[in-house]
């Protein structure tokens, strides 16, 4: 799409259409803002609400553990459930309050919505929602609930 220019008095204005729903900040300003350089943050994702038979078939326990590590630029370290880590990149969705997460790694998505902190320091967050879609796989898991806790390399 072609972006559009609007002058106003003083002012030159840049609207343009965005093919995925919702504009996303750049990288470096998810890490500044959510995962400063060198930090790890552990995710724990609960409210699972895939049905009880299936998921007791499938595996043992609802939700998931995350372990980020962040590397800087919106770029990390993406453990799950205690596997060995993957590189993963971190964006979030511009002018939402609360938040929206997006971790993207080679096998999966998973997506954080609803996430506020609960801390003046911003080092603990909850969240209201979660999925993951690996790929080949045809449904996501999806959940109603979580926490996120950031700790400092530095601290």
């Amino acid at each position: 799409m072609r972006p559009a220019f609007l002058l106003l008095p003083g002012m030159l204005l840049t609207l343009c259409a965005c093919g995925r729903g919702g504009a996303t900040l750049e990288t470096d300003n998810v890490q500044a803002e959510w995962f400063p350089n060198g930090s790890r943050t552990a995710i724990v994702l609960d409210g699972e609400t895939e049905p009880a038979p299936a998921r007791e078939i499938q595996r043992a326990n609802s939700g998931m553990t995350l372990l980020y590590n962040s590397l800087g630029d919106g770029r990390g370290a993406l453990g799950i459930n205690g596997a060995l880590p993957e590189t993963a990149t971190v964006t979030y969705r511009q002018g939402t309050s609360p938040a929206v997460l997006h971790f993207k790694t080679s096998s999966r998505e998973i997506l954080l919505s609803g996430v506020c902190r609960l801390d003046a320091e911003g080092k603990t967050s909850s969240l209201t929602g979660w999925s993951c879609q690996e790929r080949g796989t045809a449904l996501p898991r999806t959940g109603t609930a979580g926490t996120m806790t950031t700790e400092n390399s530095g601290q």
